[in-house]
């Protein structure tokens, strides 16, 4: 089983037709980030986990950013980038250092379950802290184990079931293409609030957006999990 770089570095050249796949959830997180920051000016931008770039770079068009900052560890996926004029960097979050402060911040597409170990998610938002300005905010979505519109009713209650009586990282699921295989952690809906103890973010709101449709949906039964955080 592949670790996260090794599985990117694998599906580059099927990452586009897989994103086609969900083009109508991933563009409507895309025009949530863009209707949340339009208001912003001068934004210093970093996405985390890039992938290609498309959709960082759209983002970034579509906002007034001052700087674009695009962050993969996965040298097949950064290939893949058609502005190599953008800044760009071949590493983790973790390895990732800089002085500057960061207005925005994505994440996005289940990024935050590809880390290693949940000790990796939690030094995540520590990391996060030192890395937002004072009116930053950072933008992520995962996927959710309680989704019961796209895992199904039965996959939903094994979940609640295991998490009811099992507490040791029961979010671990493999993931699958034609040529190679990882494993994935799919979040529940009450993760973000143990990710957030002893830090300096707060929640500022969860949105649940259909995986299928892109519709914003009313309840975490209905969709996988957007989060915008910022400074409390």
């Amino acid at each position: 089983m592949k670790n996260s770089k090794e599985y990117y570095d694998s599906i580059a050249d099927s990452y586009g037709a897989q994103s086609k796949e969900r083009l109508k959830y991933l563009n409507a997180i895309d025009d949530l980030i863009v209707e949340k920051l339009k208001s912003n000016s001068n934004i210093n931008y970093l996405d985390i986990g890039s992938g290609d770039g498309r959709r960082a770079l759209k983002i970034s068009n579509s906002l007034d950013v001052f700087t674009t900052t695009l962050l993969d560890d996965s040298e097949g996926m950064l290939k893949l980038l058609d502005d190599k004029n953008v800044m760009y960097e071949q590493l983790s979050i973790f390895d990732f250092e800089t002085n500057e402060k960061f207005d925005l911040i994505t994440c996005l597409w289940n990024v935050i379950g590809h880390f290693p170990s949940k000790d990796y998610r939690l030094s995540f938002f520590n990391k996060i802290d030192k890395l937002l300005s004072e009116r930053g905010i950072l933008i992520f979505d995962v996927n959710n184990r309680y989704n019961i519109s796209y895992y199904g009713i039965e996959n939903v209650m094994r979940n609640l079931m295991n998490d009811q009586f099992n507490s040791n990282e029961n979010g671990w699921f493999p993931l699958k293409s034609e040529s190679a295989e990882t494993k994935v952690y799919i979040h529940n809906p009450f993760d973000i609030k143990e990710y957030l103890n002893n830090t300096p973010l707060k929640l500022i709101d969860t949105i649940y957006v259909n995986y299928e449709t892109g519709e914003i949906e009313k309840t975490f039964f209905e969709g996988q999990l957007l989060y915008i955080i910022g400074r409390k």
